[in-house]
């Protein structure tokens, strides 16, 4: 009897779990392609970067929001459980309120391993990856980064418009260019015209052009009545050679140089602590929900929302603001985030004991 209801309470769990944390997923992925999409319309990145960039995005995401999409989950399937009087059943059963934490903590245990793997290697990987991605975006060709009809900045002191640009996005058609006076080198705005323009190299030196077709140039100082106008066929604009670098960061180190590092180095001891924190907050934040999933049926099965996000929320930011002294030396990387964890889980005994009834043997023991 007791197997059937472990299995029935942990698959009722994990589909909660899945659905809220795939809704979680969702709502941040589409907060960060609005934000991608708006660097790309205003030249920061390429189209194809923003799509290497949220294809990394639920890999990065999920260690961080399986925790919460568990915590969620049990407090969302026990309350309903709690509300259509199941629990109360299972209890007349002989299951024991400590036979539910074991039960919870059998999938609290799965989760906590697939966390940690996310947490310990695929996410040092995927922030590789992501810096990777955004390097070579501002290193990419200014005409990858350009949007037809609008004005941008290109080539640190031109203003290109385009009315239509190819499908590879290396022909430009219509083009209107100023380019702005630059200190020691020349003083007059410049104005081009061009049928078109396109990306080449040069095969000597291996510089990239920007080379307009067909237009003219006008050069000049707004407001004087001299004006050099040139016809040209084709009229070439070197472009910058930006190196593609990824600097150091503990934020992408592997685990093992983290370990290595941890006690010579406060930001990799702060970012160790870090991963091991949050497969660490699946099995506290357990503790915590098993008793606060508690409702009265009329309450309703939402009734200890609330007060377990509020919980959830001062957990995080203390371990953000944790984090934050470590890596700034105000206090011990010994004591670190894991103070924390204690308090959270010094709460969660002390609310599961209520749960169980055992601060009010332990009152009326005293009492006597």
């Amino acid at each position: 009897m007791s197997k059937l209801i472990v299995r029935y309470l942990n698959r009722e769990i994990i589909n909660a779990m899945l659905v809220i944390t795939a809704i979680l997923l969702a709502i941040l992925i589409c907060n960060q392609f609005v934000r991608y999409l708006g660097d790309a319309a205003m030249g920061r990145m390429t189209a194809k970067s923003v799509m290497q960039m949220m294809s990394i995005q639920i890999p990065l995401l999920a260690g961080f929001m399986l925790p919460l999409g568990f915590f969620l989950a049990v407090l969302i399937s026990y309350g309903r459980l709690y509300s259509s009087n199941e629990m109360t059943a299972f209890f007349c059963a002989g299951f024991s309120r400590f036979q539910l934490l074991g039960a919870t903590l059998i999938g609290a245990s799965l989760t906590t391993l697939v966390v940690g793997v996310l947490m310990m290697w695929v996410e040092p990987q995927m922030t590789f990856y992501r810096e990777r991605i955004l390097a070579e975006a501002v290193a990419a060709s200014p005409l990858q980064k350009m949007t037809s009809g609008r004005f941008q900045f290109i080539a640190g002191r031109y203003v290109v418009y385009a009315e239509k640009m190819s499908r590879k996005r290396d022909q430009l058609e219509n083009v209107f260019a100023a380019e702005m006076p630059v200190k020691n080198h020349f003083v007059t705005w410049g104005v081009m015209s061009a049928q078109s323009a396109k990306q080449v190299k040069d095969p000597a030196t291996h510089q990239e052009f920007v080379e307009f077709q067909k237009g003219y140039r006008y050069q000049g100082n707004p407001g004087e009545q001299v004006f050099q106008l040139v016809a040209f066929d084709h009229y070439g604009v070197r472009l910058p050679t930006p190196k593609i670098k990824v600097k150091r960061d503990e934020d992408y180190l592997s685990t093992v140089e983290l370990w290595r590092e941890r006690q010579s180095n406060r930001l990799a001891a702060a970012q160790l602590q870090w991963r091991f924190s949050m497969p660490l907050s699946v099995l506290l934040l357990t503790l915590i929900a098993v008793p606060l999933s508690r409702v009265n049926p009329r309450q309703g099965r939402f009734a200890q929302l609330f007060p377990g996000i509020i919980i959830y929320i001062v957990y995080i930011d203390l371990l953000f603001v944790s984090r934050s002294w470590v890596e700034h030396g105000v206090i011990s990387t010994n004591l670190g985030l894991w103070w924390v964890h204690g308090i959270i889980f010094i709460i969660g005994i002390g609310l599961f004991l209520e749960y169980t009834g055992q601060f009010k043997r332990w009152r009326m023991r005293f009492v006597r």
